[in-house]
């Protein structure tokens, strides 16, 4: 070979090897958009250096640029379609176009070929913020401490917030850790209202014994006193075993059922350590101004560009309680080996307490004694519980996997920094849901019943863990069983993949003893399982579209239209039956897709603003009945509904 072509066949390897780019390709066209973004305060002060991204509703495709020292942009070659632009730029809060206020949906930009929009106003609101220090009973900083901030809600018609915790939508911005200062700081935050949650970093796991003046006197005179030489051991030979009697324990009894409890020696280790001497302390998660109640934290309330400095909070030692207790099986016998796990009952979920929560999970020994150390005051539910393995078939038709059954048990205490001993927990099996999968119209997924999910979905009272609930696949008859279910509310839900990608099949309908319970909750009592529900799946999609005008007939894109349900059973949480959606700027609206209505009786309304999860809020969509269009969508159909507003 030529030394000549050597560095071309070289270049050629190299050129081979390099990673191809497999993104689609920007779509081109001929419309463009161009505007400004101004400050919300001030709206002739343009703002420069801000983030603008324009979304194609088409396609997905994002374009991003930057605005100019006069706070304008331009996004040349768009192709015909729907677009919402966002602008970003710290410390303000980012903004939709067409959204009244932060956090509230956009308004889609609907351009035709060739279209020039040209008059696209952007406003930004400037941020808040909340900083503080976190400090130790002592007045140090407390450093490392997780920080987390979240934000209360107040449903429409209520005048006070009753609970914070059944009021949490959940943590608003990351989590901060404090400096070496024990400083935090939240910036950018829209106007509303806050509640500050910190969880010190407690490195003696709440086991930290509390010295009394008795022990401090007994210390000082033991270090006076001069020490007498070491006897000489007996014997060489340690304990085979050591038993600690009831009576040496500090008791408070407590029996969920006949069995005796008994006396069984602690075991050194995570969860199970020994009993400590005497009362103990640790740190618990605290609220601002500084309680560890949750509903007795006080909101913080943050306007425009607010600033609420000094908000200080001290994370003092409380009283810990020690639990120690017994599963046993069905049987009767000690049951090692099971899972035990604890949850605050009147604490606010935040990442830091559900880590905490998971790190007080323990096992029972084989001879089926647990304890649980460093428990702060409170409200707990302890729960026991083997793990059964999900029935999933190794090939598809193929029956699924037989696994040892689930068996749980759980009780509640309350946690005052006493000892807690005695408890005692026997295992019962969980309970079934049974039924089978039908398709509708015949038609069937490509790989058939094996391509269908089946998912029992937990209410909030359905259990501690997060995988309280359970699924499965059904057998090649389409019969399937989901087992290990605790006491609680569940919902059924049924998916179709594959490839583990979910495809456009869906349940449709689900009935259990004769009623339809589709997207409703239904209650598995102890020892009660349900049987004969009949699944029904399709591939069948509805949609609901229409024109929302004002009263002279002009488009109104500055309103929100919501779909939900003329049954006030359906009206839940996160119910798939209730839809929200802006009109574009040509006033059309549309419910479609995978994730569009199910068949049924609804009601369509036009709002002027909608705050985070307010359609959810059953006092709110009374108030919307009274004003709304009545709506039937049926199976597969494809209906249009305009929807003109009066004065």
């Amino acid at each position: 070979m030529s030394t000549a072509l050597l560095p071309a066949l070289v270049a050629s390897v190299l050129l081979a090897q390099q990673p191809r780019d497999v993104r689609p390709a920007m779509k081109l066209g001929t419309a463009v958009l161009s505007g400004v973004v101004v400050s919300e305060e001030t709206a002739s002060r343009p703002l420069k250096r801000v983030n603008i991204g324009v979304l194609s509703m088409d396609d997905a495709q994002v374009r991003l640029m930057m605005t100019d020292d006069a706070g304008r942009f331009v996004v040349p070659a768009l192709p015909a379609g729907r677009y919402h632009v966002t602008a970003s730029k710290p410390p303000y809060v980012d903004s939709v176009y067409g959204a009244r206020l932060p956090g509230r949906p956009g308004t889609a930009i609907v351009l035709k070929d060739g279209e020039r929009r040209s008059d696209l106003v952007l406003k930004l609101l400037p941020g808040g913020a909340i900083t503080g220090v976190v400090t130790d009973e002592f007045g140090q900083p407390a450093v490392g401490v997780r920080v987390e901030l979240l934000e209360p809600r107040r449903p429409a018609g209520e005048a006070m917030i009753t609970s914070v915790m059944t009021m949490l939508s959940g943590m608003l911005l990351p989590g901060q850790t404090t400096d070496d200062r024990g400083v935090y700081r939240f910036s950018g935050l829209p106007p509303g209202q806050y509640i500050v949650a910190a969880t010190p970093v407690d490195l003696a796991g709440g086991n930290a014994r509390a010295l009394t003046e008795e022990d401090v006197q007994t210390a000082t005179r033991e270090a006076t006193t001069t020490p007498r030489p070491p006897s000489t051991p007996t014997s060489t030979r340690a304990p085979t075993s050591t038993v600690i009697n009831q009576e040496q324990r500090p008791e408070r009894p407590m029996q969920t059922s006949g069995m005796p409890f008994m006396n069984m020696p602690p075991v050194p280790g995570p969860g199970n350590a020994g009993p400590a001497r005497g009362p103990t302390v640790g740190y618990a998660p605290v609220y601002y101004p500084g309680t560890t109640s949750a509903s007795e934290a006080a909101p913080i309330t943050i306007g425009p560009g607010d600033e609420r400095r000094d908000v200080d909070i001290v994370a003092r030692p409380v009283p810990t309680t020690r639990i120690e207790g017994m599963v046993f099986g069905p049987d009767g016998q000690p049951a090692p080996l099971i899972s035990i796990r604890i949850r605050a009952e009147d604490r606010i979920e935040t990442i830091a307490t559900a880590f905490l929560s998971m790190s007080m999970g323990v096992q029972t020994r084989p001879d089926g004694y647990f304890a649980l150390n460093g428990i702060a005051p409170g409200r707990y539910t302890i729960q026991a519980r083997t793990m059964a393995r999900p029935a999933l078939p190794g090939v598809p038709g193929a029956p699924p996997p037989a696994s040892p059954p689930a068996l749980w048990a759980s009780a509640e205490i309350t946690a005052d920094g006493q000892p807690i001993t005695g408890l005692t927990l026997t295992l019962q099996p969980g309970m079934t849901i049974s039924g089978r999968v039908i398709f509708d119209g015949g038609k069937e997924p490509p790989n058939g019943v094996s391509s269908v999910s089946i998912a029992a979905v937990p209410g909030r009272d359905a259990g501690i863990l997060p995988i309280a609930g359970g699924s499965t696949r059904p057998a090649a008859d389409g019969t399937f069983t989901i087992t290990g279910l605790i006491p609680g509310r569940y919902r059924l839900n049924g998916t179709v993949t594959e490839n583990l990608v979910p495809i456009f099949w869906r349940d449709v309908s689900v009935v259990s003893d004769g009623r339809d319970v589709s997207d409703l909750p239904f209650e598995i009592r102890p020892g009660q399982s349900v049987t004969g529900v009949v699944m029904t799946v399709s591939d069948k999609q509805q949609e609901l579209s229409g024109v929302l005008q004002d009263a002279s007939g002009r488009p109104a894109s500055e309103y929100t239209m919501i779909l939900f349900p003329a049954n006030r059973a359906y009206w839940l949480p996160d119910s798939r039956r209730i839809l929200i959606g802006r009109p574009g700027t040509d006033g059309h609206f549309a419910f479609k897709g995978p994730l569009g209505p199910p068949p049924g009786d609804y009601l369509l309304a036009a709002v002027t603003d909608l705050r985070p999860d307010e359609q959810y809020d059953r006092a709110f969509l009374d108030l919307l009945a009274k004003e709304s269009v009545k709506v039937t969508i049926g199976p597969g159909e494809i209906k249009t509904q305009d929807v003109r507003l009066v004065k």
